[in-house]
């Protein structure tokens, strides 16, 4: 069987531990700099303005995930190289201006005030350089060089959430305040991510700039658009529950809503980067190691389950305190919210896991229709629970949609594995050689 080359960065002797460790640091600043924006609003703002940006984040998202293409973990399971980075890298150009065409319009055909407009158009220019980031991101993780990975993102977290904070203390508004971050970014961007690729394409004989071949072009938005709706669909199934709390509940229960799930998401802070760190090896390893696939696997999954339930014991024993300190008094009596919040995000980090896997089996179209039946799932229960139990019922509702989606994605890796077992089967059958790997738990 045919074996994926590593690079210099991801011999033998890497361990799989330090480029959590490093992918720790990478996927904690970015949750830190958005934490950082919605603590910051909410103590020196009020919940209503928490909830003008979050409304605002909830428009713009599905769309920038849509546009996304999930292209950072393409690149990181593209153990064959059947792409040059320049592909990537036009394409991610192309769909930032489809990004901001369709926000521009989506802002057209609302009815909100153009202060609001304002801050939509700001959000998705700042999404538009996060997604470009992410193929630079992209290129470094397929190399698994995390060092530098991390480094980016803590630069790009501190540089963007200062120059926030600056503006916005300035008196600049929160649209000028939200470009500001995306000028932060999009420095570091310029400075550090891209002569860091630039490098490591020299070695392989490759450009760092866009490649406008139309044919590779295309053949590269067919594979990766069905993990663009995916990402949209993921998206929308998670901010639905805002839609339906604004409708029914207001802009400051928004807000509200908004500052408690911020906080019930610390448990993705391990999961998320021991994810991203596997993914080049999960995908490797899907291919010709099902006992190194199965004890990667289950890591993830281990650590998924104790993160949800470290998470609810949290909440129930110190939710209330956090929620005052973090943001205002007013907010512990919010406790309740978050403990059934962070039942819900035990399920979301199982499904979590089982998205990583499907990624790393490039199972992309499957992904599409479970994820439109969760968002199908989603609007049905919010329909149903929001009306009657309010902020609560948006939180049961949160629970019940991640449960469907982890029955399916159970139900497609069963089938994918069973796939991957005939393939096995028939290799050893014509008595073609194995090539065993590293230990994932080296």
């Amino acid at each position: 069987m045919k074996q994926r080359m590593p690079d210099s960065h991801s011999s033998s002797r890497y361990r799989l531990h330090h480029g959590a460790a490093w992918a720790l640091g990478s996927q904690g600043s970015a949750v830190l700099a958005q934490a950082g924006i919605i603590v910051f609003l909410a103590k020196l703002g009020s919940a209503a303005v928490v909830g003008e940006y979050s409304l605002a984040l909830a428009i713009v998202a599905p769309v920038a995930l849509l546009t996304r293409l999930q292209l950072r973990a393409v690149i990181a399971t593209d153990v064959e190289r059947e792409q040059r980075f320049g592909d990537y890298f036009a394409l991610r150009l192309i769909a930032n201006f489809v990004t901001i065409g369709a926000v521009a319009l989506i802002v057209a055909g609302l009815s909100y005030d153009a202060d609001f407009n304002r801050v939509v158009l700001a959000l998705s220019l700042t999404k538009a350089i996060e997604n470009t980031s992410d193929v630079f991101l992209g290129r470094l993780q397929a190399s698994e060089d995390w060092r530098r990975i991390g480094i980016a993102s803590v630069a790009k977290a501190a540089c963007g959430l200062a120059a926030f904070l600056s503006v916005w203390m300035a008196g600049g508004g929160l649209a000028v305040s939200v470009l500001a971050f995306g000028a932060g970014q999009l420095t570091v961007l310029g400075c550090y991510e891209l002569p860091a690729v630039r490098a490591r394409l020299r070695g392989v004989r490759e450009s760092v700039w866009p490649a406008w071949n139309w044919a590779s072009l295309s053949r590269l938005a067919v594979t990766t658009l069905p993990l663009g709706f995916v990402s949209m669909l993921v998206s929308l199934s998670l901010q639905t529950p805002r839609y339906f709390v604004e409708a029914y509940e207001g802009t400051e229960a928004l807000g509200y809503w908004s500052a408690v799930v911020q906080l019930a998401t610390v448990t993705s802070l391990l999961l998320q980067p021991l994810g991203q760190a596997s993914l080049a090896r999960l995908a490797s390893y899907d291919r010709g190691n099902p006992a190194a696939y199965r004890k990667l696997f289950g890591l993830l999954m281990a650590v998924a389950v104790l993160a949800g339930i470290a998470g609810i014991g949290g909440a129930y024993l110190l939710g209330g305190w956090a929620l005052r300190l973090i943001y205002r008094p007013e907010y512990e009596t919010l406790q309740p919210l978050l403990v059934v919040l962070m039942g819900g995000m035990l399920v979301t980090n199982v499904c979590t896991v089982l998205g990583y896997a499907m990624t790393a089996g490039r199972r992309f179209r499957s992904q599409l229709v479970l994820f439109a039946v969760t968002a199908g799932a989603s609007a049905l229960s919010c329909g149903l629970l929001l009306p009657e139990y309010g902020l609560l019922g948006a939180a049961y509702a949160h629970a019940a949609t991640w449960l469907v989606a982890s029955a399916g994605a159970t139900g497609i890796l069963i089938w994918h594995r069973r796939e991957r077992a005939a393939e096995s089967s028939e290799l050893a059958a014509a008595d073609l050689p194995y090539v065993a790997e590293d230990n994932p738990l080296a």
